[in-house]
């Protein structure tokens, strides 16, 4: 019996506690650290590669942007003018080159002309020029001030990216007193300060304080 008490008076002692909860954590809780560093170790990793991967699919994506632009740079994009049936997109830039901006021009400043976009019932879409020269293009956005007011407008020929950049920094963004595009680059100028910045992504709008 006395055996038995001591046996019950040791198994609920703090000493065979600590002992138990010794053992159980050099068995089960310091190898599951082990095994838990090692985890962190292997996600720092491999958030380290999905960043780097995020990165350069960003950078692809901003390069084929710029390389799709670059394309167009000889193009404007016009709208105002009525759709027919067997038109001359080409003849009818042209005559508004003359007629409404006043410039001295022929049809061989024009490479190809088109409509672009589906055709809707009641709807005219808009005209692809494409011109000759890189030159051409810029003596006629020189000049598109003389449309105003005629219903008549000429805007270089962005990507989707970029017209995207170029509607929120016209519509959404509340400290950009104005912007505009030079070769399909999107530049503002800020409300608070007067100062100058080129978009080249939706990052920079918060980055520069225009929203």
């Amino acid at each position: 019996m006395e055996v038995a008490a001591a046996m019950k008076s040791y198994l609920t002692s703090q000493e065979f506690k600590d002992i138990i909860a010794k053992a159980v954590k050099e068995a089960v809780v310091q190898p599951m650290e082990s095994i838990l560093k090692e985890l962190k170790a292997e996600i720092a990793v491999l958030e380290g590669k999905v960043k780097t991967l995020e990165d350069t699919s960003e950078k692809v994506a901003a390069k084929a942007n710029d390389n799709e632009q670059f394309s167009r740079r000889q193009n404007v994009r016009v709208t105002g003018f009525v759709e027919e049936n067997e038109e001359n997109c080409a003849e009818k830039f042209v005559n508004l080159c003359r007629e409404k901006i006043g410039l001295d021009v022929n049809d061989d400043i024009v490479d190809r002309a088109h409509r672009v976009g589906k055709k809707e019932e009641g709807m005219n879409r808009p005209i692809i020029v494409r011109l000759k020269t890189h030159k051409d293009k810029l003596v006629i956005l020189r000049n598109r001030k003389n449309l105003r007011g005629s219903g008549f407008y000429i805007n270089e020929d962005l990507t989707k990216i970029n017209q995207k950049l170029s509607y929120t920094a016209r519509v959404t963004c509340t400290n950009v007193d104005t912007s505009w595009t030079v070769d399909g680059k999107v530049f503002v100028k800020r409300k608070s300060d007067g100062r100058r910045f080129q978009v080249a992504n939706q990052f920079d709008f918060t980055k520069y304080e225009l929203l």
